[in-house]
C-alpha cells in the first residue's frame, strides 16, 4: 500500500494542526496510571512523525516510536532530535523482532484500522503479545463500526493554511462492505509558500472498520484480557457518533 511517502509526510503536521494530541494525552495518561504502577517503558506502534511519543516520554518512560515509513520518521527524528527518552526504528507493525519487552504498547490514530487482512490483524495483536511484559497494557484505537455507518460521507473537504503551505484536501470514499473496507482517495493540492510552488498528488489509505465484539474475540484469542473501551475525544462510552473507539487490554 502506497501511503505516507514524501510529498504526504511533508504536510501531515500542517494537515492535523487542530488535532489535539495533549487532550487525547491527558486521558491516555489517566488510563495509564489506573493500570499500571510505576511504568518504564513503551513501544509506540505506527508513531508518525512522532506526536503521540514525544507527548508519552513527559510520564517518564523510554518510548520506542515504530514507523513503516521512513519519510514520517526522518520528519520524527528532526522534530524531537533533543528528547533522549526517545527513539524512532523504522519497521512494519507485523515484522516488529524485538529483544526486549515493554510495559506498554501504545498504536494510536487508527493505527489497527491499517491492518486490513486477517493474517496483518493477527501479527498485530500476536507481536504486541509478545512485546509485553506479563500484566503488562496494549492501548490502541481503530475505526469503530457504529460510527462509521452513521458518520461517513462519500466526499470530504480539508482546507487549512499556516506560514509554510496552503492545503485543499479533497477525500473520495469507495465503500467496499463485504470486506468491512473505505478506501480512501486523497487528492492534494499543496502550495508550499517558502518556495512558491504548486504541487498535486493524490494517496490511498485502504481501511479497516471493526465492531467492538470483534475486537474483543481477537483480544481473547491472543492472551489479553479487555479491560475498557471508550471515545478518545470525549472520553466516554462509544456510540453512533464516535468516529474511533479506543480499547484498553491487559496481557496475560
Amino acid at each position: 500500500m502506497k501511503c505516507f511517502n514524501k510529498e504526504y509526510s511533508v504536510i501531515y503536521d500542517s494537515l492535523y494542526t487542530k488535532k489535539n494530541y495533549n487532550k487525547e494525552f491527558y486521558l491516555i495518561k489517566k488510563i495509564i496510571k489506573r493500570y499500571l504502577y510505576n511504568p518504564s517503558s513503551l513501544l509506540d506502534m505506527g508513531c508518525g512523525t512522532g506526536q503521540y511519543s514525544n507527548l508519552l516520554t513527559k510520564l517518564k518512560l523510554n518510548v520506542v516510536g515504530v514507523d513503516r515509513s521512513s519519510s514520517m520518521l526522518s520528519i520524527a527524528k528532526k522534530k524531537f532530535n533533543k528528547n533522549k527518552k526517545l527513539l524512532f526504528i523504522k519497521s512494519e507493525v507485523e515484522k516488529i523482532n524485538f529483544k526486549k519487552k515493554f510495559d506498554i504498547i501504545s498504536a494510536l490514530f487508527h493505527i489497527l484500522s491499517y491492518h486490513t487482512s486477517t493474517n496483518e490483524i493477527n501479527k498485530f495483536f500476536s507481536k504486541s503479545h509478545n512485546h509485553l511484559h506479563k500484566n503488562g497494557i496494549l492501548i490502541f484505537d481503530f475505526w469503530y463500526n457504529d460510527g462509521v455507518f452513521n458518520l461517513q460521507s462519500p466526499i470530504r473537504i480539508r482546507e487549512v493554511e499556516n506560514k509554510f503551505f496552503k492545503i485543499i484536501r479533497i477525500t473520495i470514499s469507495k465503500w467496499f462492505k463485504k470486506i468491512n473496507q473505505i478506501y480512501d482517495i486523497h487528492d492534494l493540492i499543496v502550495v508550499n509558500k517558502r518556495n512558491k510552488s504548486v504541487s498535486r498528488f493524490k494517496e490511498t489509505h485502504k481501511m479497516r472498520y471493526f465492531t467492538l465484539k470483534y475486537i474483543q474475540n481477537k483480544l481473547k484469542e491472543n492472551n489479553f484480557k479487555f479491560l475498557e473501551s471508550l471515545d478518545l475525544q470525549t472520553g466516554k462510552r462509544v456510540s453512533g457518533k464516535s468516529w474511533g473507539c479506543l480499547v484498553v487490554a491487559k496481557r496475560l
